[in-house]
């Protein structure tokens, strides 16, 4: 079995924030509208190296639940139903895009996703 991490790789860029205008970088957002305009644009040689390749179908159902989509969903029971929706859409079997995905998800992280997936599904 491939291993694959469940989140995109780290970055510590300790200015992480470019002004879209003059490229001056910041710690923090600039909210200003008299000042920079600035945008989240971490440098990658601040990426922390990683030893695992991303599993799309892992990070994919990070940034969903990050971003509060499932709020009033327990964590057990919006992992099961992404392990019902990888085996319910027969495109997962194959690799094809099914619609979440930014790329194309392969075999090995189908299978990875599936079984992660499935242990927090089993979780109280």
């Amino acid at each position: 079995m491939v291993m694959f991490s469940s989140r995109p790789p780290f970055n510590d860029d300790p200015k992480p924030w470019r002004c879209t205008s003059c490229s001056d970088r910041f710690v923090r957002e600039q909210v200003s509208p008299t000042s920079h305009v600035t945008k989240h644009q971490p440098r990658t040689k601040f990426d922390r190296p990683q030893h695992n390749p991303t599993n799309l179908i892992l990070a994919e159902f990070r940034s969903i639940e990050a971003e509060g989509v499932w709020k009033d969903v327990p964590r057990w029971a919006s992992a099961g139903a992404w392990v019902d929706m990888i085996d319910e859409d027969p495109s997962m079997s194959r690799g094809e895009d099914w619609g979440l995905l930014a790329g194309l998800p392969h075999y090995a992280e189908i299978d990875h996703a599936r079984r992660v997936l499935e242990r927090l599904a089993r979780l109280p």
